[in-house]
């Protein structure tokens, strides 16, 4: 299940992985890694970070688009973006159904391990740079609305109190 907006753990920044600790062999890290990839998947997203599911630690999934491979992000870090912004309108499983035109760096450089402890920098362009600093977002305990001027600002609080005064219908 995919936390949503206004769940306290998207609110969180995230507790790094210890890499020399042998966290990474750990059972509890397999199982993330898995939960992760599997509700990717399900949610046929691009990116998820762990708090979307609910774990408070450094790791994220993602594929880039149009492939199926799923990878994931260890500790993940921007080291370096481009002064060359790129518009496009981007979502988050944690705000299902809202999409929002948000301007953001065209290309970032990051720094991450992988899920076996290979540290890489890794480059990305245009969406993939999109997913990296969104993702990295969600670890440092901020979500898309950071992101959000006035008007979609607003747009995000009208779809949450529709959708809170849904679920409370529901519940009567």
């Amino acid at each position: 299940m995919i936390k949503e907006y206004g769940s306290r753990v998207l609110y969180k920044e995230c507790q790094a992985i210890d890499i020399d600790s042998g966290e990474l062999d750990s059972s509890e890290f397999k199982q993330l890694v898995n939960k992760l990839k599997a509700a990717l998947v399900l949610q046929d997203g691009l990116g998820l970070a762990a708090p979307q599911i609910g774990v408070s630690k450094r790791v994220a999934a993602y594929r880039n688009e149009g492939e199926k491979d799923i990878h994931t992000l260890v500790n993940p870090k921007i080291i370096k973006t481009s002064d060359e912004m790129w518009s496009y309108h981007e979502g988050c499983l944690s705000i299902p159904g809202m999409w929002f035109m948000i301007e953001r760096p065209k290309t970032v450089t990051i720094e991450t391990y992988d899920q076996w402890g290979k540290l890489s920098t890794i480059k990305g362009e245009e969406m993939l740079g999109r997913i990296f600093q969104h993702e990295i977002e969600h670890l440092n305990g901020r979500i898309l609305e950071c992101q959000l001027d006035e008007e979609q600002l607003a747009s995000l609080k009208k779809w949450n109190q529709d959708r809170y005064s849904k679920k409370k219908k529901r519940k009567k």
